[in-house]
């Protein structure tokens, strides 16, 4: 094997790569760390001083990446398994399939959208029909009169202006 020490409080480069004009073209450092930048093939580059790393090429990876700064993408991100975003905010998600949130809510690519608990939309919500969760469905008529469909009950129904319709039959 090739072994290479160097002497005690050494500071020049351990070993040295260079072309004619005595240019590094790869370096060690007196810590054993690479002093230069490293190119491979032209399609892939880490800048020795700033630690970027550079590929023209896919970045696979059999494990897990971890990014601890901010990270920008400039095509599509594609995940094929679980995707967990922890506190993320933005202003526009854009998904093609069913979306699940916390395992309680869904959201389809058609516009349907299920939940296992209470829905509140905030600012109101608009729809020409409502279906119940049993089939009855409430209509709203052109002459503004509420139709309930079939048999269906509750304890009330609030409207958007803040009355309420208590112990409403059919």
């Amino acid at each position: 094997p090739l072994t290479l020490r160097g002497f005690n409080a050494l500071t020049a480069n351990l070993f040295q790569i260079q072309n004619a004009g005595s240019s590094n073209l790869f370096a060690i450092d007196s810590l054993g760390r690479l002093a230069n930048n490293l190119s491979v093939n032209g399609f892939a580059t880490t800048t020795a001083s700033n630690g970027n790393f550079a590929t023209l090429g896919t970045l696979v990876g059999s494990s897990t990446l971890q990014v601890t700064g901010a990270a920008t993408l400039y095509s599509t991100l594609n995940v094929t398994g679980v995707t967990t975003l922890v506190n993320a905010s933005s202003t526009n998600e854009s998904i093609s399939g069913n979306l699940w949130v916390g395992g309680n809510a869904t959201t389809t690519s058609t516009g349907a959208f299920t939940t296992n608990g209470l829905a509140t939309f905030m600012g109101g919500a608009t729809t020409t029909t409502l279906t119940l969760l049993n089939g009855e469905i409430i209509s709203n008529a052109t002459d503004g009169v509420i139709q309930l469909g079939g048999v269906a009950s509750t304890t009330s129904i609030t409207l958007l202006n803040g009355e309420t319709i208590t112990n409403a039959t059919d």
